[in-house]
């Protein structure tokens, strides 16, 4: 099912394009880095501003996920870091209780 509704969305998405370049035959100019042109029609120039548009939004979420992991990743680790000092201190505490001084500490 989830492949159908993204072929359908690919299919009105081919659809718009070709609407878009049969009414609007125009040529746009698209500049880029210091002045480079590129000539293109309005539908490709549409095309073009969406794909990247897309692909600016998934390099974006891609950090976000690794930023997500990596902070995870450190509170996990501290606070294994955090049970093991408590660990040790109540064995310690045991050890002291019994008697035991040089294996407490």
């Amino acid at each position: 099912m989830k492949f159908k509704i993204f072929f359908l969305l690919f299919l009105m998405f081919i659809f718009c394009y070709v609407m878009l370049s049969i009414l609007n035959p125009d040529t746009v100019k698209f500049y880029y880095w210091g002045g480079h042109m590129m000539e293109m029609s309005v539908a490709s120039f549409v095309v073009l501003s969406f794909v990247l548009g897309v692909i600016v939004s998934i390099v974006v979420s891609f950090l976000y996920d690794v930023k997500i992991t990596i902070s995870s990743w450190i509170v996990g680790r501290k606070g294994r870091k955090t049970e093991e000092f408590k660990e040790f201190l109540e064995k310690a505490k045991s050890y002291d209780l019994r008697g035991d001084r040089e294996k407490a500490i």
